[in-house]
């Protein structure tokens, strides 16, 4: 699902959880409720930095967090860069 005009729920999380916030993904989308995750709305080429902080910081009505024995491992990870913008 593509961002809403209405806002949408930003997933950060890391990797390795990929197929757990699949799922999570398709439960919110199946309330209506629009996901933004970097999967599926960055293109190649574009400055991801920048489009990963437009949608946190601009439309995003909700910042999910999803913590795991992966994430909580890593010392260095887009996932604590998103959580400082957030």
């Amino acid at each position: 699902m593509t961002q809403s005009p209405h806002g949408h729920v930003f997933i950060s999380y890391v990797r390795e959880d990929g197929e757990r916030v699949d799922r999570l993904e398709r439960l919110l989308e199946s309330f209506q409720i629009a996901v933004w995750r970097d999967v599926r709305d960055l293109s190649p080429g574009v400055d991801w930095k920048l489009r990963i902080r437009e949608a946190i910081e601009g439309d995003a009505l909700a910042f999910l967090a999803c913590f795991s024995a992966h994430s909580v491992a890593r010392t260095k990870s887009g996932q604590n860069e998103e959580l400082m913008l957030a």
